[in-house]
């Protein structure tokens, strides 16, 4: 009761104060409103005025509206200046012009547009060809015409412009006489209007309010009500049994959230699982990181009477190879999605493999843009290869025999590296002198392992493809991206390289990530199963419960 009594008090107080605020404000502003309409009438009566203000703003609007027209055309005019004189200056010659500059000559756009596209080639083949290169120079006269057709056209748009940037300038200057000519009398029209549209509204406001606070004055009633008398329930909050149930979803929820997350982010293969999940390719082989202690010339890993995990592992892949490939398929191509993934490594390691087996081996580089058999065969030899056989029209095998070189690892192992790097690599592996020379190999070698490159990058292993038997991709864990066996699986369903195979390379064993146990002999095949599963390294055909296994094997990276 005394709440309401004292809150009725206060509000019936503030509302009195409130009403003759109010009120005296309103005949302050009614005064000053009455002696502004007097003003006005009186002034349009003594100068005999009635709509002069609408003609002045149309004259105004126009005014502005020219004065726009005439400073684009000026712009316009500017733009066209400075890039005839950017395409002009030496420096700039044969080089892109600039584009999206706010340029309207839709004509001039599309010149400049194909010219860049032109430039931008030429640019691209200078990098590998000289100026006097016949495709360089093509492209260089196609630039010298299209230069010419771009100034006519910017030097046309220029002069159509300074024609209508001179009737928008004779339009301004009529409107802009016609605005000099508004009387005096239309300035003070306006501003006698503009105070009495501010008293206006404040008179409207203030008569709102007024009647507003008379509502507020006679509609008084209390703020307060007892509704019902208190009394003890016992506890009401916190509900122990929902914030228990919260709990347990959120402890279940946010590490099952966190996994989801873990799981979504790992955007690179990992593992054996990760490449079966993504593809149906055959998996032929799971290769570890080798101990660098294990490494020979030529990043060496297979030897030969040496019974390591290692030698297991491309004899495995040796094997699954022969098992997919025809008696007489010889032809063994290595590529991969994108450089970096060990095709040149896994190569030279399974020919050695094959020519352990007394076949003989001979290893072809045509990775051409990037060779590396010389480099990782310690070879100072960049004339001998296969480019100088791939030029001629009909190779024989004499030629070929020149270009051939020992590998100085195994007798029953040849190179034939890829030789002088050409300006066309693209198209100079599309020459029927490959097939010849691939042919003439056939004829005197076991088997043919051919080195190229990612076929993520460049089309020139899909042209090699086509004369091969078997096709070997690697991937390789923690760097090859997942999204990247959406091609390896098109190449696989348009059927554009044979026999396809995969091989997963750079498994780390040292990271505790995988749980790979690497055995001999027919149970020796890669799983991530835990310590103590079936394959663990604890039953009788894990590494060290084999029988047949190395006590002193250290060909894996472990730590």
């Amino acid at each position: 009761i005394c709440y309401n009594r004292q809150a009725n008090e206060d509000k019936n107080e503030i509302a009195i104060r409130t009403e003759a605020f109010v009120n005296d404000r309103l005949e302050k502003i009614n005064s000053e409103l009455n002696s502004t309409e007097g003003q006005l009438e009186n002034y349009k009566k003594r100068n005999r005025l009635v709509e002069l203000k609408v003609d002045a703003k149309e004259s105004v609007t126009n005014l502005s509206s020219y004065e726009q027209k005439l400073n684009e055309a000026a712009t316009q005019i500017s733009l066209i200046n400075s890039l005839i004189q950017f395409a002009e200056r030496p420096g700039n010659k044969y080089q892109v012009l600039p584009s999206n500059i706010g340029l309207r000559d839709e004509a001039s756009i599309s010149l400049i547009n194909d010219y860049n596209k032109v430039a931008l080639e030429r640019n691209r083949l200078l990098r590998t060809a000289s100026e006097s290169s016949p495709v360089v120079e093509e492209l260089t006269s196609q630039l010298k015409d299209m230069n010419s057709s771009i100034r006519m056209a910017l030097s046309q748009a220029k002069r159509n412009l300074e024609i209508q940037r001179n009737a928008v300038a004779s339009q301004y200057g009529q409107y802009n006489q016609e605005v000099s000519r508004t009387p005096e009398q239309e300035r003070i029209l306006t501003q006698i209007g503009r105070q009495q549209e501010v008293k206006s509204g404040l008179y409207l406001m203030l008569l709102q309010k007024r009647e507003e606070n008379s509502i507020s004055l006679a509609a008084t009633a209390d703020k307060g009500k007892l509704v019902e008398l208190p009394q003890y329930v016992g506890k009401v909050s916190p509900k122990t049994n929902i914030i228990l149930l919260l709990g347990l979803i959120l402890g279940i929820a946010i590490p099952s959230l966190v996994l989801y997350l873990l799981q979504f982010f790992r955007y690179r293969i990992e593992g054996h699982d990760d490449v079966e999940a993504l593809t149906d390719i055959p998996i032929i082989a799971d290769v570890a990181v080798a101990n660098d202690a294990a490494k020979t010339r030529a990043d060496i890993v297979v030897h030969e009477n040496e019974n390591n995990q290692m030698e297991e592992i491309f004899r495995s892949m040796r094997t699954n190879l022969q098992f997919m490939m025809k008696p007489e398929d010889k032809v063994i191509m290595f590529t991969s999605s994108t450089s970096g993934e060990g095709k040149t490594f896994n190569a030279a390691n399974l020919a050695i493999s094959f020519a352990l087996l007394g076949k003989k081996v001979v290893l072809v580089g045509l990775d051409i843009r990037k060779p590396r058999l010389a480099e990782l065969f310690e070879i100072d030899n960049h004339h001998t290869g296969i480019t100088k056989l791939l030029v001629k029209d009909d190779p024989t095998w004499n030629d070929v025999q020149k270009e051939i070189l020992p590998s100085e690892i195994n007798k029953n192992l040849d190179l034939l590296m890829a030789g002088p790097i050409p300006p066309n690599p693209g198209e100079i592996v599309t020459r029927p002198s490959l097939e010849k020379v691939l042919n003439l190999l056939k004829e005197n070698y076991d088997y043919i392992l051919v080195d190229t490159a990612p076929v993520g990058l460049v089309t020139d292993t899909l042209q090699i493809g086509k004369l091969v038997d078997a096709t070997v991709f690697m991937c390789r864990a923690d760097y090859t991206p997942k999204a990247a066996f959406n091609a390896i699986n098109m190449f696989k369903a348009e059927k554009k390289l044979k026999n396809m195979a995969i091989v997963i390379n750079g498994i780390d064993m040292s990271k505790k990530k995988y749980g790979y146990y690497y055995g001999v002999g027919k149970y020796g095949r890669y799983r991530n199963y835990g310590s103590y599963s079936k394959y663990g390294n604890y039953t009788s055909y894990g590494t060290y419960g084999n029988k047949y296994g190395n006590a002193n094997d250290n060909s894996l990276k472990l730590k």
